[in-house]
C-alpha cells in the first residue's frame, strides 16, 4: 500500500519515468479506492440504484490526473512520448513490456534516483 501513496504523490508529474511496479500499483489501489467508496456508499444508501453515486464519481474524477500521469511516466519508461497515451497498442503493451534498461531521453530508469518504485 505504501507504493500507493507514492503514485498519489505525483499527483499531476508529467515527467520522468515509472516502472511496471508502479503501474500495477497505481492500478490495484485506484480499484481498491473506488470499490471501498462503492460499498460505503452503498451502504449508506447514497448509491443510485445498482448505478454508483456522486461520491463515487467524485473520487473517480480525482483518481484521473494521478493516473494519466504514471500512464505517461511508464510510457516515458518504453522510451516512448506521453502522446501515445491515445494509442491503443501502447496502452495494451505499457503494463507487460520492460521499459529501457538505462538513461533515456525522459531521465534515469525508475528506482535509481530513489523516488521511483522498484
Amino acid at each position: 500500500m505504501f507504493c500507493y501513496f507514492r503514485v498519489l504523490h505525483k499527483y499531476a508529474v508529467f515527467s520522468g519515468r515509472a516502472g511496471r511496479a508502479e503501474l500495477w500499483c497505481g492500478l490495484g489501489g485506484n480499484i481498491l479506492l473506488v470499490f471501498a467508496v462503492m460499498f460505503l456508499e452503498a451502504g449508506l444508501g447514497l448509491s443510485l440504484g445498482e448505478q454508483p453515486g456522486a461520491l463515487t464519481g467524485a473520487v473517480i474524477l480525482a483518481l484521473m490526473p494521478p493516473w494519466v500521469a504514471v500512464c505517461v511516466r511508464r510510457l516515458h519508461d518504453m522510451g516512448l512520448d506521453g502522446w501515445h497515451i491515445f494509442h491503443p497498442v501502447s496502452n495494451m503493451q505499457m503494463p507487460f513490456l520492460a521499459g529501457d534498461s538505462g538513461e533515456n531521453m525522459y531521465g534515469p530508469p525508475p528506482g535509481s534516483d530513489g523516488g521511483g518504485v522498484k
